[in-house]
């Protein structure tokens, strides 16, 4: 026998209600952590692919010897602005920027051109423009 009294019928049913209560907050945190667990798992998955096939290797071309006989080369690399916000001016560059690249030191070296360089632009009928106007 034990000397324990038995509970009134409210206190009982409370004490079950909120171990209900708990159950249920348990069950969504479990379901949330499963959620974000594939969402990530989604993500890195989707990246991954994307970043492969970015970076995949081109087919070398046997005539093209620009990259093959080891000398220095550059690339102008340019960034063009969108012309968002309304404005109709769509095309002009704002980051100029020339990689140069020896295969033989194994280095390359980004020179930055500012956009607010004053050239002279043949056939224009200003003297001097801004370069990224080119």
């Amino acid at each position: 026998m034990t000397n324990e009294t038995p509970l009134p019928p409210r206190q009982h049913q409370y004490r079950r209600r909120r171990h209900r209560w708990w159950h249920w907050v348990l069950g969504l945190l479990f379901l949330g952590a499963i959620g974000a667990g594939v969402w990530g798992w989604h993500a890195w998955h989707v990246a991954r692919q994307e970043f492969s096939a970015t970076y995949r290797a081109l087919p070398s071309k046997p005539s093209d010897t620009t990259l093959t006989s080891g000398k220095p080369f550059a690339v102008l690399l340019l960034g063009t602005d969108t012309g968002a916000l309304g404005r109709h001016d769509v095309g002009r560059t704002d980051t100029m920027i020339v990689a140069t690249i020896n295969p033989r030191q194994q280095t390359a070296e980004l020179t930055s051109i500012p956009r607010d360089t004053l050239v002279n632009i043949w056939g224009s009928q200003q003297d001097d423009e801004k370069i990224n106007a080119a």
